[in-house]
């Protein structure tokens, strides 16, 4: 690998962006990270990358960037990801504008490009099948459930309906690890001896570890493939049990089993809405979060993957919750 080569990463000082920031520089490439702000990206620049702040939605902004960088590839990770606050504007504006801006200004200013990776989700090619329980492919769509997944969805439409850049899209499943706050609350609960399942235990989950996540994205950077779109995972399908009794296990404590069924969580979701529309508070609890956690089958087939970047992720779900779980301890 050229240790010239230059990589832009939005989204940098996110929970996935910050990963990817930190292998690129162990892999020593020149690594420019795209932030809204200073705030937070003191560990980026001490790590030796270089922290734009910018305002991506602003063609003008991002054309002069490219246009003093050139760089060689792009990774873009920037978007709107919560299931709790956000609307449809937001989720359109945040993941399929802001990625129609990027992909223009690339065109325009350099359509010598070498690799544009994109930060897709497990959502966008919808749920797996619920009567056969089968890990979904990616030759087998099915329809998003969230706005979330349908805008994720639609910028995967955007980056495949140019024929300039070269692409890989990568949809993963739920990522975790150290500095993910995403499983806090699910920690807490176990430690206060609680194990809750929504909807049913048996529900099917598939996981890949942030550091496995981020290995990927550099591996196939420099491949020759292009233009494609993979699932993400551990290789693994987890139930709901299983994935509670790790965790209850690595902490040491007994749980009481609680299960919240369909109806409740739906009268939940609305109650919810309803609260956060009549008062301006937060919605800490969707319609598009229940459509989510609804659905029994989350698990994908990552044949693919394998096969074309002999991906072998150096984690597991139990090992990557010990490592997880090594920062939490301390907080649940």
């Amino acid at each position: 690998m050229n240790k010239k080569s230059t990589i832009i990463i939005s989204g940098a000082t996110g929970f996935i962006g910050r990963y990817l920031v930190e292998e690129a520089i162990r892999r020593e490439y020149q690594v420019i990270a795209l932030t809204r702000t200073f705030a937070k990206a003191k560990e980026l620049q001490n790590w030796g990358a270089q922290v734009v702040p910018i305002d991506l939605s602003n063609p003008k902004e991002l054309e002069d960037l490219l246009k003093r960088t050139q760089p060689d590839y792009f990774i873009h990770n920037a978007g709107v990801t919560k299931l709790t606050k956000q609307t449809k504007e937001d989720y359109v504006q945040g993941n399929v504008q802001l990625t129609k801006d990027v992909i223009d200004a690339i065109q325009k200013v350099i359509p010598q490009l070498k690799k544009f990776i994109f930060t897709s989700s497990l959502e966008a090619g919808g749920p797996g099948d619920a009567k056969t329980l089968k890990p979904k492919k990616i030759d087998e769509p099915r329809p998003p459930v969230t706005e979330y997944g349908k805008s994720k969805l639609l910028a995967e439409k955007i980056i495949q309906q140019q024929d300039e850049i070269p692409y890989i899209i990568f949809r993963p499943t739920a990522v975790y690890g150290p500095g993910d706050r995403g499983l806090a609350n699910y920690f807490r609960l176990v430690k206060a001896h609680f194990q809750p399942y929504f909807i049913s235990d048996r529900q099917l989950l598939s996981f890949i570890y942030v550091k496995d996540l981020a290995a990927l994205y550099l591996d196939a950077l420099e491949t020759p493939i292009k233009n494609k779109i993979y699932y993400v995972s551990d290789g693994q399908v987890y139930t709901a049990k299983e994935f509670g009794d790790w965790v209850k296990t690595i902490l040491g404590v007994s749980t009481m089993r609680l299960v919240f069924p369909k109806a409740l969580l739906k009268i939940i979701s609305g109650s919810s809405e309803l609260l956060a529309h009549s008062f301006g508070i937060p919605n800490f609890f969707s319609k598009e979060r229940f459509r989510q956690i609804s659905e029994p089958n989350w698990s994908c087939d990552i044949s693919e993957t394998i096969n074309d970047f002999n991906f072998a992720p150096a984690y597991d779900l139990e090992s990557g919750l010990r490592e997880t779980l090594d920062e939490y301890r301390h907080k649940v």
